[in-house]
């Protein structure tokens, strides 16, 4: 069984009967996305930005080599690696706007609003993931976050030359939010959720498999 470390997902440290199921099971059920969602954020970060329509990373685009995910385990990584994808962005963005919020600042004055939420979402639709945002961020600030909630990383030191290609070992493709909720409370160790990758393979719909001691999917 995975079972995340204690101080960072729930407070009380242990996850156990009923609860705990119910994480394996949310678990289980997004992880049946996480190939397409790896492929999509390649491709948003690759096309670089500021674009007009919301984007991931600023910068020229730059061409990526096909890759896809192998395997899965449950793994701490420190906060600032998981913040290497697009560290700028994330902290002028996410980590910027809970810290207005937490100060009682104007929300609606912040890049997070205006570059990212208005960039992509008409005003009411950006009113409701900002207060899913600020809510996200006080139910961990009183509870810890949920049993089989983690951050998302493609591991690029696990493919030959990757690592290099992009200039960064993880790659974050889940869970930018509530990273950036943990962050803000302090937390510089994530529970995360840690991809292999391998490249120039053909595309297949089969499912992930886990290499001995992994969480196999």
């Amino acid at each position: 069984m995975l079972v995340p470390p204690a101080r960072l997902v729930l407070k009380d440290g242990l996850l156990r009967g009923l609860e705990g199921l119910k994480g394996l099971g949310r678990l289980w059920l997004s992880m049946r996305g996480a190939e397409a969602e790896f492929q999509r954020n390649v491709a948003d970060w690759a096309k670089g930005g500021p674009k007009p329509h919301g984007f991931t990373r600023e910068g020229p685009p730059i061409a990526t080599p096909v890759c896809e995910l192998t395997g899965v385990s449950h793994q701490l990584i420190e906060a600032d690696e998981c913040f290497a994808k697009n560290r700028p962005e994330t902290m002028r963005w996410h980590v910027a706007f809970l810290q207005t919020y937490v100060s009682g600042g104007d929300l609606h004055a912040t890049a997070y609003w205006r570059e990212y939420l208005g960039a992509r979402l008409s005003p009411e639709a950006a009113q409701k993931k900002a207060m899913r945002f600020t809510a996200l961020y006080d139910t961990i600030a009183a509870r810890g976050c949920r049993p089989g909630s983690y951050v998302w990383l493609a591991d690029f030191a696990s493919a030959p030359g990757l690592q290099s290609q992009f200039g960064f070992r993880y790659f974050r493709f889940d869970g930018a939010h509530r990273l950036s909720c943990l962050y803000v409370l302090g937390a510089r160790q994530i529970p995360c959720l840690v991809f292999s990758v391998r490249t120039q393979v053909p595309r297949t719909t089969a499912p992930l498999s886990a290499k001995p001691g992994q969480l196999a999917v």
